[in-house]
């Protein structure tokens, strides 16, 4: 089956890249659920650990596609950083 715009069955870099950034957020997702759900101390500590790499290797695929065009960035100044930090550190009602 063509993934995107390809059409001869085979992947480019650019659909590898995707498939691995969407594998990644996956295995973070069940490392983040691992950890909250462990008993042990040990245990939970593991997958943190496990989790920390996923985010890490996620952040390099980022990376990647972003230098390439893949991933375009949006540059934000300080006021709305200020703003989305105070909308999520109200209090729920």
């Amino acid at each position: 089956m063509p993934f995107g715009n390809n059409t001869k069955n085979q992947w480019g870099d650019k659909e590898i890249l995707a498939d691995a950034v969407m594998t990644q957020k996956e295995m973070a997702f069940r490392y983040n659920v691992s950890a909250s759900e462990s008993i042990t101390p040990n245990l939970h500590n593991e997958f943190l650990e496990l989790l920390k790499d996923e985010q890490e290797i996620l952040s390099e695929l980022y990376t990647e596609m972003q230098k390439r065009g893949w991933y375009p960035m949006q540059m934000v100044d300080a006021a709305q950083v200020t703003s989305v930090r105070q909308k999520y550190q109200q209090p729920m009602a």
